[in-house]
């Protein structure tokens, strides 16, 4: 209903809007901040540092592990998401790839079946036609995996850094 009233229902929108701010990632972000020292915020205050200058050239460099962190969780959230696609959008043309992915392999399951059906009536060997659509499955599966593995090495490094960046001597 709520969707409805925003006019967003069978949009792209209806499935970016939800997952734009979580509270768990503010939490997180939130969390973080509390964990950089004062002293740093405090030094810049007194050199004469505004806000925005303090967030621009401490906060926001020291953060970038934790900006990593909520990057790689809302691309896989986004990636995977294939509840709010499939109550919200009816128009199969803007159906994402988790929404495609899961009826073909759900289809392929009932395909399956008739196949089986069919190659039993026709006297084919069964053994061959399960060898093909696990297979297809498992490269669906695996396509489906591959962008995830892509982006993960390049965001670790950022998680590594921050780390080393976020360290202060006592």
């Amino acid at each position: 209903i709520w969707f409805k009233a925003l006019g967003i229902l069978n949009t792209y929108m209806v499935m970016i809007i939800p997952l734009i701010a979580t509270g768990f990632y503010m939490i997180i972000i939130r969390t973080f901040y509390w964990s950089i020292p004062f002293s740093l915020t405090e030094s810049a205050q007194l050199d004469g540092a505004s806000e925005f200058t303090i967030f621009r050239k401490i906060v926001a460099p020291l953060s970038k592990a934790v900006y990593s962190a909520i990057a790689l969780f809302t691309g896989v959230g986004f990636w995977n998401n294939w509840l709010y696609p499939l109550l919200f959008v009816h128009d199969p043309k803007k159906y994402t790839f988790p929404v495609k992915l899961r009826s073909m392999l759900f289809l392929g399951q009932d395909m399956e079946r008739q196949m089986i059906e069919w190659a039993l009536n026709m006297g084919i060997d069964i053994e061959e036609i399960m060898i093909v659509f696990e297979g297809l499955s498992s490269a669906i599966i695996i396509v489906a995996v591959i962008p995830i593995i892509l982006i993960y090495p390049y965001l670790q490094r950022h998680f590594a850094q921050g780390i080393r960046v976020g360290a202060i001597k006592g």
